[in-house]
């Protein structure tokens, strides 16, 4: 071993010690580096992480995209994680990619901001086609101008952190303030038909700044690459069933403790199962918790929701078997559905020892719905104060657009038009349980 920190080759690199290579190797900046003398020379590391200063890290005022992307590089190739510290600060135009071949990333704090160029209004860490990986402690958010560059009308996703195609991937303890964008998107692909499982998603602060109220931006978002899963009004309309988008499901995820401000929803399942979401807060949104297209066995319990302007929890599209349990919700803005709202093919699921207090002008629609073509749903035991508009319990079989059937989820309009059409809501609903609820 030698100490090579005089060398002018490694002047900006953080110094430390270097070993000698008796064997050809690929040159990595302040990793793997060769003397004046053509000898090669690799950094010893002892802790397993790789600091950004080793590759010459100093803060810019420029872009910073190709200097993460180096970084993510040398340390997926050399199999070793990345530590930075409060004091980094990161300007990136564009969403970046993170190495799959890194397993760890704790940020320290570091501060990771997301602008534009005038040309790019996209932002977000991207992490793909991987088993494992750990993100802890970043501070991610997007300038006024890349806010302002987006509210012009074109489209383009956005995350804090999106991930593709993963199994077991940790993230926890973030800070991520995002415009625009989903906070975290958890995304199977929709033709490779694999399993997503066992993500956990725990600690983390995410605010979603939606710049249209009717912006479909999620706190924790998993879904399936497929423009069908968000047209499935007009496919069951059209067809009568539900959208199967693949054979694959998101399996056995775990979100915790997360605190979710600002989105349409808080936390947005699609095609789940046998998922635990728990402990979380969810304020200001048009729904709080949402589970969509045969999601199935998830429990959703000890959540809270404020604020929400339509359902706190929402069962659609052949949910089945899941537990909505000892959850909390209040909201002085309320005026659309029912806090408890299960719809379309909603089967044996279990709505019990949960409270809401509603104290907007309005009120909810309903205190509980249910309908339509759905079977063996139970409401138990749950708590509601304040006010309702239509009617407490509400159990239909189709959705009448007409002036006689006021509590109907078909009796909306649009000025003088009704919104939902009678050949769209049609299927019995048989054997709902309403018991013991105040």
């Amino acid at each position: 071993e030698t100490d090579v920190e005089s060398y002018d080759l490694n002047s900006r690199k953080g110094g430390g010690l270097f070993k000698r290579l008796t064997t050809k190797s690929v040159l990595y900046d302040g990793m793997i580096i060769q003397s004046k003398d053509g000898a090669l020379w690799q950094r010893i590391i002892t802790d397993g992480y790789v600091y950004p200063e080793y590759i010459g890290w100093i803060e810019s005022t420029g872009n910073d995209k190709a200097f993460l992307t180096k970084l993510f590089t040398i340390a997926g190739s050399l199999g070793l994680n990345i530590s930075f510290s409060a004091e980094n600060r990161f300007t990136i135009i564009g969403i970046t990619n993170i190495d799959r071949r890194i397993k760890k990333i704790d940020a320290k704090g570091a501060k990771f901001v997301f602008d534009t160029d005038g040309k790019v209004r996209n932002g977000g860490f991207t992490y793909t086609q991987t088993t494992g990986g750990h993100f802890e402690n970043f501070d991610i958010s997007y300038t006024d101008a890349l806010r302002d560059y987006n509210v012009s009308g074109v489209k383009g996703e956005s995350c804090g952190f999106w991930f593709e195609s993963v199994n077991g991937v940790t993230v926890k303890n973030n800070k991520l303030n995002v415009t625009n964008a989903h906070g975290i998107l958890v995304r199977m692909k929709n033709k490779a038909e694999l399993d997503c499982v066992e993500c956990y998603i725990a600690d983390n602060v995410i605010d979603v700044h939606r710049l249209n109220p009717n912006d479909a931006k999620q706190g924790i978002l998993f879904d399936v690459e497929d423009s069908q899963t968000t047209a499935m009004d007009a496919y069951w309309q059209a067809n009568k069933t539900v959208y199967e988008s693949s054979k694959a499901r998101h399996r056995n995820h775990v979100v915790i403790r997360n605190i979710i401000t600002g989105c349409r929803y808080g936390v947005c399942i699609y095609y789940g199962e046998d998922c635990i979401v728990e402990y979380n807060k969810v304020t200001d949104c048009i729904r709080g918790y949402v589970q969509q297209n045969k999601c199935r066995r998830n429990k959703f319990r000890f959540n809270e929701v404020y604020e929400f302007k339509s359902a706190a929890f929402l069962l659609n599209y052949n949910t089945t078997q899941s537990i909505i349990e000892y959850n909390y919700g209040r909201s002085t803005v309320v005026n659309g559905q029912a806090p408890l709202h299960i719809s379309v093919q909603g089967e044996d699921n279990i709505c019990r020892f949960n409270t809401f207090d509603i104290e907007s002008p309005e009120g909810a629609a309903w205190w509980m719905y249910c309908g339509i073509a759905c079977s063996n749903n139970t409401f138990y035991k749950n708590v509601f104060r304040g006010k309702v508009k239509r009617a407490a319990v509400m159990v239909e079989s189709a959705w009448t657009n007409n002036e006689d059937a006021i509590g109907s989820y078909g009796s909306q309009k649009s000025g003088s038009t009704y919104i939902i059409k009678p050949t769209w809501g049609v299927g019995n609903t048989s054997g709902t349980v309403v018991q013991d609820n105040e």
